[in-house]
């Protein structure tokens, strides 16, 4: 299909309006309309639109083939503007390029509640936790490949929320589509969802499906996604993260040492309880002056408190200060970085890349920590590895280490990864294992995070 319409003197016509979509030729009419004064060289202007049938089509909402239109403008030095429209091929698939790639389109979504007891209860400023609550997502292609993905977080009953969202809402929006186009899957599950995706259980669903489909995009290329998603380190460094209000002082030096055992160079212990000086003076003295700590309050504290904590914790040597104040509060937090002699870490509870633009464009942190299952999975972890290059500010993780090495060591501005073991180690398919400090980035197709089959039956709710 292709025509050409003229504009002379403000007026446009030609055969190619009138042969054009419906929906088409008001798009073509304004785009010569827009440039119809134009005078000088003569230049080609190309506007795309992608139609299905005769309605404008959302390229991410369509199930459609795209007829892709390209209409070009052209202005020749005796004042006649004319457009003209010619009907591309589509793009080729990424099979069309390596025959190899199996069909990437996503065929169903499985969804699994699982709940993970841990050994002990552990207790933080917010409350006493006694299992891992997680819920778990399988993509698989026509092709035959499966994409793993998986949130979780502390106690509660999470899943019985976000398991029946996903099932009911997100994997209809996601069936049919191709897991080569991580990005566009994202945005065609948060577009319609918007109201229910500022942040909360429906980011944390979201999610586990986005970790999962990224999980295939890895698998389909026969490569490690942390390669494909820069690969700066492979054996990347974490600190031990513990030191729960529920320890005693014997048990919070004990686990500081065992950490420090196995190489690590940093420990995590909690603070806003009434006993925060004695338990940081405590590990300062057994663990001597070269052992990096650092302090979590988890939102525990006023602005004025964190300030007052926050002279207390440097005098000790303390190397960041943690969710000082309530995360919501970005005016707090930035109050409390610009006076606080101990740098500021913050990231657990801020979704999306535009909630960390926001703290870096106020100073509120030095230290980055999207926790992957919450902030938007692997698509806005991305997002945030780019603001903290941007920023020159340090790229750390919330928890579930086995995930966050692949996108902490693929950033430049990697730091260190929280090393917490919640989920059972037997759970997995492979183990992740810290030497001299650091975990090795699992060197297979993906991000190489599973389950075990016994597991899934095992703890599923």
């Amino acid at each position: 299909m292709q025509g050409v319409a003229t504009f002379v003197r403000g007026e446009v016509s030609g055969d190619g309006l009138d042969a054009a979509p419906g929906c088409c030729r008001d798009f073509f009419r304004r785009g010569l309309e827009g440039v119809g004064g134009a005078r000088g060289n003569d230049h080609v202007r190309p506007l795309l639109c992608q139609t299905t049938g005769d309605s404008l089509a959302d390229p991410l909402a369509s199930t459609g083939d795209h007829r892709h239109l390209a209409f070009q403008l052209h202005n020749s030095s005796d004042g006649r503007m004319t457009g003209g429209y010619r009907r591309l091929k589509p793009p080729p698939t990424a099979r069309a390029y390596h025959p190899g790639v199996t069909d990437t389109t996503i065929e169903t979504v499985e969804t699994t509640a699982l709940r993970f007891p841990l050994t002990t209860p552990i207790t933080t400023a917010l409350s006493t936790y006694t299992h891992v609550d997680a819920t778990a997502v399988h993509l698989r292609t026509r092709g035959g490949l499966t994409g793993f993905g998986i949130t979780a977080g502390l106690g509660g009953m999470a899943n019985v929320a976000i398991k029946p969202y996903i099932d009911s809402e997100l994997a209809p929006l996601v069936i049919g589509q191709d897991a080569l186009a991580p990005k566009a899957v994202w945005h065609r599950m948060w577009s319609p969802n918007k109201p229910r995706m500022r942040a909360g259980l429906g980011v944390w669903a979201l999610s586990a499906v986005d970790i999962a489909c990224w999980d295939l995009v890895g698998k389909a290329a026969g490569l490690p996604l942390h390669r494909l998603l820069g690969g700066f380190v492979s054996d990347v460094p974490v600190y031990g993260s513990g030191g729960w209000h529920s320890l005693s002082d014997d048990e919070l030096v004990d686990e500081c040492q065992t950490f420090s055992k196995q190489g690590i160079t940093a420990y995590k212990y909690k603070i806003g309880g009434p006993r925060d000086q004695e338990r940081t003076e405590l590990l300062r003295r057994e663990m001597g002056e070269d052992f990096i700590l650092f302090a979590d309050a988890n939102q525990r504290f006023t602005v004025h408190q964190a300030l007052e904590t926050a002279r207390m914790l440097a005098d000790n040597g303390v190397a960041w200060f943690e969710e000082p104040v309530l995360a919501d509060s970005a005016d707090d937090l930035a109050e409390v970085a610009a006076a606080s002699p101990v740098p500021v870490a913050t990231g657990e509870n801020v979704y999306f890349g535009w909630g960390f633009r926001e703290v870096c464009d106020r100073r509120a942190a030095a230290y980055l920590q999207p926790d992957v299952g919450r902030c938007g999975g692997i698509t806005e972890f991305v997002e945030i590895a780019h603001l903290a290059e941007a920023y020159n500010l340090a790229l750390s993780s919330h928890l579930w280490h086995e995930l966050s090495i692949t996108l902490v060591g693929a950033s430049r501005r990697g730091f260190m990864v929280e090393y917490a073991e919640l989920i059972p180690p037997d759970a997995l398919t492979v183990p992740f294992e810290v030497v001299d400090g650091t975990i090795r980035v699992p060197d297979v197709p993906g991000h190489g995070v599973e389950i075990t089959p016994e597991a899934l039956a095992r703890f599923a709710v």
